[in-house]
């Protein structure tokens, strides 16, 4: 079985705003631990294939859009808009190809990674 590296993930203002008011909509609706459940069960978390489907409700083909499309997206804009590659990296957890690198460096970025994220979020709603 393959182990599991804990993630820990820095959230704009925007997302701690909205991450809010969704609990405040569970308490209102009855509760339950997760941000995101099932539609079947509010004990399980939601799954991929769940995600996918909420994305064609919404009318995008395969083809046009999948849940990694959306790490992509941020990965490409970031870039562009001359964000730092080593805190895109680390935010979207993906292993460094260098292996001495991968031995000896321990560096989370967190705070570079939280503006990185308030950077992405306020790009985002500059897009609405």
């Amino acid at each position: 079985m393959k182990m599991r590296v804990a993630h820990t993930v820095p959230l704009s203002r925007q997302v701690v705003a909205l991450f809010r008011e969704l609990k405040e909509i569970r308490e209102m609706n009855g509760g339950g631990d997760l941000c995101f459940p099932s539609p079947r069960s509010k004990k399980r978390p939601i799954t991929a294939e769940g995600l996918l489907a909420v994305l064609r409700d919404m009318g995008y083909s395969k083809e046009e859009m999948s849940i990694h499309g959306f790490r992509t997206i941020f990965s490409t804009l970031a870039r562009e808009n001359n964000l730092n590659p080593n805190h895109i990296e680390k935010q979207l957890a993906h292993k460094e190809q260098n292996a001495v690198v991968e031995a000896y460096d321990r560096s989370q970025y967190f705070e570079q990674r939280r503006e990185l994220m308030q950077a992405w979020a306020d790009y985002l709603d500059k897009l609405r």
